[in-house]
Formats: C-alpha cells, structure tokens, sequence
C-alpha cells in the first residue's frame, strides 16, 4: 500500500533517531499546506525542530521516502496526552486530545476537496507518552495512575484509520533523568514500560473493534537501548555524542 498522505498527532516525542515530531506546521488555512517542493508544508524544510537539524519526520517523508508522501503534523512540543490529566510544558501547549478534536476533525478530519485523501491511502502516526511518564513516574501504583490516560487514548483512536503507534523510547538512559532528576531513572523505566504495554494494548483493541484497520506498534525502547549501549553501530563514538540536549538525541541518530 503506498500511502501520500501522513498525519501527525503528537506530542513532543523522541525515537531512535530521536528527535521532536514537531516541525513548526501549522493547519492553519491562511498558511502553505504540504507540496512538492516542501512535504512539511511550512515552515521551510526541514522545519522547526528539537534535533539540530532535519528530524525523524523529515527523514521519513523525504530522505528515505521513495514515494510521493505529505505530512501534516499536528505535533506540539511539550503536550501530554491531555493537559488536565498530566501538564504540559506550558500553557499555550495544544494537547494530543486538542490535536484530534479540535484541528483534525473539525479540518482535515472533514475530507476538504484541496486534501482529498482516503483510509487507503494515508497514514496517522501518534507519538506520545515521553512527558506524560515523565510527570506519573514518581506515582506509586502506576496501574492506577495510567488508567485515565487509555480510557483517553482509546477513545481518540476510534477516530483514525491506519495507525502507527511509536512506543517511548528509553528516556530512562537521557542525561535528563540520569543527572537532572527530578525523575528517578528506576522509576521511569518501570513507567514507560508499562505506559508501552498499554499502548499496545490500545492498537490491538483498535485492530479487532474497527473493521479495516492495520495498527502497527513501533518498539523504540528496545532499539534505544541498543543504540545507547552500542553508538558505534549507527556511527557515533561515544554515548556522550548521542545528545542534542539533556533529552533529545541529535539528528546523526
């Protein structure tokens, strides 16, 4: 299936390569929609972004897309899943929630004629969890902390098609949490392994409930986790070179 059309509706994320899902697009009508020349749309490519550089978005629309694919992203940096359930990085922060409900469905949710695009030829990506563990970790019974969080998320998804899922990556290893704190690294391992578990649990249930759905989980803890143990294997000398920031990973990884 080749897909031309690819909705971001995210929050600021990192994966292997590791860096923000927002590029700085807005879905606002009075600005450039994706085109030839730019698949971000605007701003300029590569976007605004949180890696030095091109990001994981840009890569995978344009450097290693072998296809004609648009991005739409909806990502805003800092958002959770929902500001009223884990805060954002700031008040002007749109949610995951907000993304969906009130810029997708209301805009291209509606199938505009100038984005004609249909559930066989496009592709939603949802990339979220990083901020929100990094709010919940310290919670003692986690089952109970994230429940809020999946009874959301599954209710979002019901309205997409195609889905891919990127899993959090291993934000337990970033300088961040290993040095900065507050977050202890044991106890954000433990929650970002269980906020996967359930993020795998929602593509199933989204998969055998909405007939015509393909969900694909992307499992970026564990390929983190070999990167970080071995940076050679994908060109970096040392672990320490692996880092934009305290949290985001440059654009070589």
């Amino acid at each position: 299936m080749a897909f031309k059309t690819f909705a971001l509706l995210s929050s600021l994320a990192t994966i292997a390569s590791a860096q923000d899902t927002d590029t700085g697009f807005s879905p606002s009508g009075q600005l450039a929609g994706p085109t030839i020349a730019n698949p971000l749309g605007n701003p300029a490519f590569p976007g605004v972004t949180s890696s030095g550089g091109e990001n994981w978005v840009g890569f995978l629309i344009d450097t290693f897309n072998q296809t004609r694919t648009f991005s739409y992203n909806f990502a805003f940096s800092g958002a959770t899943l929902d500001s009223s359930l884990a805060a954002p990085s700031s008040s002007n922060v749109v949610s995951v929630r907000n993304q969906i409900e009130q810029e997708f469905i209301p805009g291209l949710g509606q199938k505009p004629a100038s984005v004609p695009w249909t559930s066989e030829d496009s592709l939603f990506v949802i990339f979220d969890g990083i901020n929100d563990v990094l709010n919940i970790d310290g919670e003692p019974d986690q089952t109970t902390a994230q429940a809020p969080f999946f009874t959301l998320y599954t209710t979002l998804v019901n309205e997409l098609f195609d889905v891919v899922f990127i899993g959090v990556p291993a934000i337990d290893l970033t300088p961040f949490v290993q040095e900065q704190g507050p977050n202890n690294p044991a106890e954000a391992k433990a929650s970002l392994e269980l906020w996967n578990q359930n993020v795998q649990a929602v593509a199933s249930k989204l998969k055998t409930t909405q007939s015509g759905v393909t969900t694909f989980f992307a499992d970026m803890e564990t390929l983190f986790r070999n990167i970080v143990a071995d940076p050679e294997s994908v060109g970096i000398s040392s672990a320490a070179d692996l880092w934009f920031n305290t949290l985001h990973p440059g654009k070589v990884v």
